[in-house]
């Protein structure tokens, strides 16, 4: 008799152990899917501080083209002005603009080549960023079934039949320990019923 009343409190220490590491996940859960939301909302934020980047240098080489663009066809008329001219102070006065618009251009041009670098690099930074993404979203989808998939198996997980957690007697045993039935219930906060 005592050592079934050993055996069913052995038994009942496992299974208390066993719920309150399940409890624990469960409260651990909520935690660890707000930091790696947390992560991914960071991450998202650099994705787009990268794409804005991106955006930003795309819209810059666009306004470099139509400057030179423009500086091109000033040069074109000049030329065209050049040849029209008959005075030699106003032919000097054109060549002098020519030279000084074809400058400002060679500028121009150089600066478009480093904006299409900088243009690569955003690119780079934005699909390295992106593809880190992903791969944390990949992490957090099989991370998240799991602590998903605690919290449903403390809910599922049966807590043992009525008679064992009350330690009321099998079926056809007849015999019920007093002491073991208050124990339990003190430790798991069960309540049953007397006989």
């Amino acid at each position: 008799m005592v050592v079934q009343s050993l055996e069913k409190l052995l038994i009942l220490q496992a299974r208390d152990s066993k719920r309150l590491n399940f409890e624990q996940q469960l409260q651990q859960s909520p935690r660890e899917i707000a930091a790696v939301e947390a992560r991914i909302a960071a991450e998202k934020g650099a994705i787009e501080a990268a794409k804005s980047e991106w955006h930003t240098l795309e819209s810059r080489k666009k306004a470099l083209d139509g400057e030179i663009k423009a500086a091109e066809e000033k040069v074109s008329k000049y030329r065209t002005q050049q040849s029209q001219v008959r005075k030699n102070d106003e032919y000097q006065a054109l060549t002098h603009e020519i030279e000084g618009t074809l400058a400002v251009i060679e500028k121009l041009e150089e600066d478009e080549i480093a904006v299409l670098f900088q243009i690569d690099e955003a690119k780079k930074r934005f699909s390295e960023t992106e593809a880190e993404l992903k791969k944390n979203i990949s992490g957090y989808d099989e991370k998240n079934p799991h602590l998903a998939g605690a919290g449903a198996a403390f809910a599922r997980k049966p807590q043992g039949s009525r008679s064992e957690r009350c330690g009321s007697p099998a079926r056809g045993s007849g015999q019920s320990d007093p002491g073991l039935r208050s124990d339990r219930a003190a430790a798991g906060g069960i309540r049953c019923a007397s006989p």
